[in-house]
């Protein structure tokens, strides 16, 4: 799972307005939601790992994947005007594995 940032397309606009709908019906019923996503996005550790692990352009995205993205079945979780939420096969992992990351 992952962010990345591409603008809209015309022909998801069907899709944009009802994740856009459904997260502000989402943000009305439940506010203790909107509450702790707010202490969480203004916490200075979360802005520390963005510093480190940024939002991804598409471009970037199949550029750091072993396979193209267009090869993989890839899930629009949340589609925004200029970003999305997406989810992805990033294929098998090894076992005893080491990822490298870039946050401290």
């Amino acid at each position: 799972m992952d962010m990345v940032t591409v603008p809209v397309k015309i022909r998801e606009y069907p899709q944009l307005l009802s994740d856009k709908f459904h997260t502000r019906f989402r943000q009305q019923t439940n506010a203790a939601f909107q509450t702790n996503l707010q202490k969480l996005v203004s916490h200075p550790a979360w802005k520390r790992m963005l510093e480190y692990n940024p939002i991804r352009s598409e471009h970037e995205m199949k550029m750091v994947s072993r396979k193209p993205l267009s090869r993989r079945k890839m899930e629009i979780l949340n589609l925004g005007w200029n970003a999305r939420t997406v989810a992805f096969d990033s294929g098998p992992v090894e076992l005893a594995a080491e990822a490298n990351l870039s946050y401290p």
